[in-house]
């Protein structure tokens, strides 16, 4: 082998190998997370991000669209959901500003996720009760339908 060659690939050995672990390394605690929540293990991805939150910003778009979401998933099956909250916008916010950071079928999940958070987030509806104040007061208000009320959805119990 001809010294040229034998320099390059000593080289590539001391340089491209650790930039190739190195970029492998920030991904890929974002694909264990993926994984991790597919298979319903939320805490896992929950707690491995947290650990990791310090380096989000080093990550491409891609990978902080990606940590944004699962994190938020994550803490959003976990009941956190002030959480779930802060990542689900911030990954909506990374994939508006970079479109090509989440594929159709993640953009598709987030969405999905937003709309529970925001589901749960939405006050409960009031419960219409008719109250003892709208009950007829004689025999000659006997015949007049009775005036609902609104009673908070927390406070109304069932009969």
């Amino acid at each position: 082998m001809s010294s040229a060659f034998e320099r390059h690939r000593v080289a590539w050995r001391a340089v491209g190998v650790p930039i190739l672990l190195l970029a492998a390394a920030c991904t890929s605690y974002v694909d264990t997370a993926r994984v991790a929540y597919g298979d319903g293990r939320y805490l896992e991805v929950a707690e491995d991000l947290a650990r990791r939150e310090a380096e989000v910003s080093r990550l491409r778009a891609q990978g902080q669209a990606q940590y944004g979401m699962y994190r938020g998933l994550a803490l959003l099956m976990l009941g956190d959901y002030a959480g779930a909250d802060r990542w689900l916008a911030f990954s909506a916010e990374t994939a508006r500003l970079f479109p090509e950071a989440l594929g159709p079928q993640q953009r598709e999940q987030l969405a999905q996720g937003r709309a529970l958070l925001d589901g749960l987030l939405k006050p409960a509806p009031a419960v219409v009760r008719a109250s003892p104040q709208a009950q007829p007061a004689s025999e000659s208000q006997a015949g007049k339908p009775r005036r609902p009320v609104l009673v908070p959805h927390d406070k109304a119990k069932e009969p």
